[in-house]
């Protein structure tokens, strides 16, 4: 595959207790939302 293939977006949909237990995590780590994200996909 092609990088030219991927936009380097991704959408993702989660229950909304999730999506608050994500932000709460990474504004106590002091990192970005996206970053939080991907510490958990790694």
């Amino acid at each position: 595959m092609e990088k030219e293939n991927f936009s380097g977006q991704f959408k993702l949909r989660m229950p909304k207790s999730l999506h608050k237990e994500l932000m709460e995590k990474s504004k106590e780590e002091g990192i970005s939302n996206e970053s939080i994200l991907f510490i958990f996909v790694k």
